[in-house]
C-alpha cells in the first residue's frame, strides 16, 4: 500500500512540474501574443494616421483643383466662347471640305488638260518629223 501511494505521489508530483511547465509556457504565449497584438494594434494605427493625412492632402488638392476649374468655367462662360469657337470651327471646317472637293475637280480637269495636250503636242511632232 505504501508503494502504491508513493508512487501515485511520484505520479502526482510529475503531474504538477508537467502543470507548472505548460502554466510558464502558456505565461511565455500569452505575453508573446500581447505584445504582437500591441504591435499589430500600433502599427494599424500608424497606418490609419498615415492614411487619414493623405486624405486630407488630396481633399485639400482636389478643393484647389475644382476652385481653378471653376474659374475657368466662369471665364469661359462669360466670354461665350466655348459656343462661338465650336460653330466657328464648324464652318471652317465646312468651308475646308468644300475647298478640298473644288480643288480635286480642278486637279481632275488638269490631268486632262495636259493628257490632251500632251497628244496633240505628240501628233504635231509627229507629223513634223514624217514632213521633214
Amino acid at each position: 500500500w505504501e508503494q502504491e501511494a508513493r508512487m501515485q505521489s511520484d505520479e502526482l508530483g510529475a503531474l504538477k512540474a508537467s502543470q507548472a511547465t505548460l502554466a510558464q509556457s502558456l505565461d511565455i504565449l500569452g505575453r508573446a501574443s500581447r505584445d504582437r497584438h500591441s504591435s499589430v494594434l500600433a502599427r494599424f494605427e500608424c497606418l490609419e494616421v498615415a492614411l487619414r493625412e493623405l486624405s486630407d492632402s488630396h481633399a485639400d488638392k482636389l478643393e484647389a483643383d475644382d476652385a481653378k476649374f471653376e474659374l475657368v468655367h466662369s471665364r469661359l462662360a462669360e466670354h461665350g466662347l466655348h459656343e462661338n469657337l465650336y460653330s466657328q470651327l464648324d464652318e471652317f471646317q465646312k468651308v475646308l471640305a468644300e475647298q478640298k472637293a473644288e480643288l480635286s475637280a480642278h486637279q481632275g480637269m488638269l490631268v486632262q488638260r495636259v493628257d490632251y495636250l500632251e497628244t496633240t503636242l505628240g501628233a504635231s511632232s509627229d507629223k513634223l518629223a514624217r514632213t521633214v
